[in-house]
C-alpha cells in the first residue's frame, strides 16, 4: 500500500509530494506522489495552471527516484505552487530534469521559496545535462500558514524558462529532530553467520576529535557514539595522504597513494587495472554492490574509477546537504537486493567546507565557523542513524559490518590557518575509524596503537573471509581486534602532492612518539606566492629547518601533542632515523619524489 502524505496540527507530521505535470504515482519506497492540480484554498496546488504548459517524454531519465517523476514537467513564464501548512520549519525538495533542450541554449530561471531566491540564472542542462536528475533541497520557515514556491523564467524573449518536475514539502518541526542511535541487535539472537553485508561510510573532512566518543566535550555524535559502544574504536588511525582523492582511492584498494598514482589535483585518469577495488572483490563473490557519491568527484567520481565493480553507482547527490537524501535511496537499493548479500560504499561531502548543514543542525551549536562545522557533524550523524534504521527495517542490521571513517580532518587555526592546505599535522592526519558487526566483533572495544587508511580494505575482506588482493599494501587489523596482536604498527607514512595552486610535495613519518615532516616547495620563493599560500609558506619557513631546499620538522607527540615546538635541530638522530625509514619506504614503493625548487637560503 502506498504511503500517502499526512497533514495535521502543530507539531505533527506534514508531507506533500507532487508529481508536477504528471499523474499520481508510488515510488520504489512506497511513497505517494500526488498528481498535479490547481490550488485549492486550505490545501495546496498550482496557482498558474491556466497559463503554463505541460511537457512530457518517453525517454529514460537518469535518476534515483522513479523515472515517472521526471518524464513530465510544467513550464511557463511564471510558475507558482502554494501549500497551506501549519506554521513551522520545512524542507522543500525540488526535482528537475531537462527533457526538452539538448544543448546549453536551455532556458534559465530564478527559483524562490518564501520569497527568498534559492536558484538564480539556473539552467538545468548546464548543471545536470539532458535527461539527468538535478535536485535542490532548502529549508523554509512558515509563520502565516502558507508556503510559496515560485519559478520565474529569465530567458529572452519569452521568459519561458520556469519549470520543475516534482516538489516535496516536509515539516522539520520546531525543535531539532530526536536523533535515534544506531539500532542494536536483538538480545536473544545468535551471532550472524556469513556472508556478511558491508556498509562503508566515508565522512569527508571529519576530524577524530570532533566525535564525542573520541573526546569532544559536546555530544555532537550520538549515533557514532552508540556505534562505538556496539563495536570497535581504533584509537590512533592515521591517513596516508592529506587530501581527498588519494585517500579514497587508498580506502577502496588498500594501496598506498604513491603506488596507485591517483595523487594529482588536475590530472583526471581512471584507476590503473593493476589495482583491485573492494567492490570488484565483493562482486566476484556474488554480492550486490552499490555506490553513493556526490558532486565532489575526488571522493567518488566515475572519471577516477570509483564505479569499478559496482552493480549500481550514482554521483547525482548534491555537493552539500546530501545525507538527508540518502536513507530512502539506500533503502530502495537494498530492497532490490532481495536477500542477496550486499556491499555499499557511501561518500558524503557534508562535513567538508563550506559548512552549511540543513536546519536545525546548521545553527544548533552556534554561529561561528567551528560551530557550523559542529552542526555538520551532528547533521551527518543524525542521517547515519536514519540509514541504520533502514537496515533495521530490512532486518539486515544484525549481519551487516558497518565501517565509518574519514579521509582527513580540517584546520581550526591550530597552526594559524583554516581548512586543510600545506599541512600534515594531527588536525589533518588523525581520523576516526569505527567498525561494528553484532556477535562477530567485540563490543565497547578500543584498539590502541597506530593503524592507517590502507589497512581498512584488507580488514573488511578478512572479516568477510574473502581474499585480499595482492595490490593491497595495508595488512588486516582483524588480529588486533581479536587481541592476537597487541602492538600497533611501528611507523606510518603519509604523502601529499599539490601541483596546482599550492605547489609543494609533503611527506611524513609517524610513530607513537614522534612525527617527522618534510616539505619540498616547487617555487624558488614560495613565501612570495599570492594570498594564503604565500602566508602559509612564510610561517613554515619560520618554524622549519631548511636543508638543501627542503623544510624539515620533528615533533615529540607525547610532550608536544599540539605540534608547536619543532625539535629537529635538537634531536638530529631521531630525525635522521625517521627520514631514513621514510626514504626507504619511498624507494620500496618505486616512487620518484619531486625535487625542491626552492632557492638556497643563506
Amino acid at each position: 500500500m502506498a504511503r500517502s502524505s499526512t497533514t495535521s496540527g502543530s507539531g505533527q507530521e506534514y508531507v506533500i509530494r507532487v508529481n508536477v505535470g504528471g499523474e499520481e504515482v508510488s515510488d520504489w519506497t512506497g511513497r505517494l506522489w500526488h498528481s498535479d492540480r490547481e490550488y485549492v484554498a486550505g490545501s495546496w496546488g498550482c496557482l498558474d495552471s491556466a497559463t503554463t504548459d505541460i511537457l512530457s517524454t518517453k525517454e529514460n531519465v537518469a535518476c534515483i527516484e522513479m523515472i515517472d517523476l521526471f518524464q513530465s514537467m510544467r513550464q511557463g513564464e511564471r510558475l507558482r505552487y502554494r501549500f497551506d501548512v501549519p506554521n513551522g520549519s520545512y524542507y522543500v525538495r525540488l526535482l528537475f530534469a531537462e527533457i526538452y533542450w539538448t544543448s546549453s541554449d536551455a532556458e534559465k530561471q530564478q527559483v524562490r521559496v518564501q520569497g527568498k531566491t534559492v536558484l538564480n540564472h539556473f539552467n538545468i542542462f548546464d548543471d545536470a545535462g539532458r535527461n539527468i536528475e538535478y535536485e535542490k533541497v532548502v529549508t523554509a520557515k512558515v509563520t502565516r500558514g502558507r508556503l510559496d514556491v515560485e519559478f520565474i523564467g529569465q530567458s529572452l524573449p519569452m521568459h519561458s524558462g520556469a519549470r520543475v518536475s516534482a516538489i516535496e514539502v516536509s515539516r522539520i518541526g520546531g525543535a531539532p529532530p530526536a536523533t535515534k542511535a544506531a539500532p542494536k541487535a536483538k538480545p536473544k539472537r545468535a551471532a550472524a553467520k556469513g556472508p556478511y553485508n558491508v556498509v562503508l561510510v566515508s565522512l569527508d573532512t571529519q576530524r577524530r576529535d570532533y566525535v564525542h566518543a573520541y573526546g569532544h566535550p559536546k555530544k555532537l555524535s550520538p549515533v557514532m557514539d552508540d556505534l562505538i559502544r556496539s563495536g570497535v574504536k581504533f584509537d590512533n588511525c592515521v591517513v596516508n595522504c592529506g587530501w581527498t582523492l588519494p585517500q579514497h582511492t587508498t580506502l577502496i584498494t588498500g594501496a598506498y597513494p604513491i603506488k596507485h598514482g591517483q595523487i594529482f589535483l588536475s590530472r583526471i585518469r581512471r584507476l590503473d587495472e593493476r589495482f583491485t577495488t573492494l567492490a570488484e572483490v565483493f562482486q566476484k563473490a556474488g554480492y550486490m554492490t552499490y555506490g553513493f557519491g556526490n558532486q565532489n568527484g575526488y571522493g567518488g567520481g566515475w572519471e577516477y574509477g570509483f564505479d569499478r565493480g559496482m552493480r549500481s553507482y550514482t554521483t547525482a547527490f548534491p555537493y552539500n546537504n546530501m545525507m538527508e537524501l540518502t536513507p530512502e535511496a539506500i533503502g530502495s537499493s537494498l530492497r532490490a537486493a532481495a536477500g542477496t548479500p550486499f556491499f555499499l560504499y557511501l561518500h558524503t561531502n557534508d562535513t567538508h567546507e563550506p559548512f552549511a548543514a540543513s536546519e536545525p543542525f546548521g545553527t544548533m551549536w552556534g554561529g561561528s565557523y567551528i560551530n557550523k562545522y559542529e552542526g555538520e557533524v551532528s547533521y551527518v550523524d543524525h542521517c547515519l542513524g536514519k540509514i541504520f534504521e533502514q537496515l533495521a527495517e530490512l532486518d539486515v542490521l544484525d549481519r551487516t559490518l558497518i565501517v565509518v571513517t574519514s579521509d582527513h580532518g580540517s584546520e581550526f587555526a591550530e597552526h594559524g590557518f583554516y581548512e586543510k592546505k600545506l599541512n600534515l599535522y594531527d588536525e589533518i592526519v588523525r581520523i576516526p575509524l569505527i567498525m561494528s558487526l553484532p556477535g562477530v566483533l567485540p563490543k565497547r572495544a578500543t584498539v590502541p596503537g597506530l593503524c592507517q587508511t590502507s589497512d581498512i580494505a584488507a580488514t573488511i575482506l578478512d572479516i568477510c573471509s574473502l581474499p585480499i588482493p595482492k595490490s593491497a599494501d595495508g595488512p588486516s587489523l582483524l588480529p588486533r581486534i581479536q587481541g592476537k596482536r597487541k602492538r600497533g604498527w611501528p611507523i606510518v607514512f603519509a604523502h601529499t602532492h599539490h601541483e596546482k595552486w599550492y605547489n609543494y610535495e609533503h611527506f611524513s613519518a609517524t610513530t607513537e612518539r614522534f612525527k617527522f615532516i618534510r616539505c619540498a616547495p616547487f617555487n624558488k620563493r614560495p613565501e612570495r606566492l599570492k594570498g594564503n599560500v604565500g602566508e602559509r609558506f612564510a610561517r613554515l619557513l619560520k618554524v622549519a629547518q631548511l636543508r638543501n631546499g627542503y623544510c624539515r620538522e620533528l615533533y615529540d607527540l607525547k610532550a608536544d601533542p599540539a605540534e608547536q615546538n619543532n625539535i629537529v635541530a635538537t634531536s638530529p638522530k631521531v630525525a635522521a632515523d625517521l627520514e631514513q625509514q621514510l626514504n626507504q619506504w619511498i624507494k620500496n614503493c618505486r616512487y620518484k619524489p619531486v625535487k625542491s625548487g626552492m632557492a638556497k637560503r643563506p
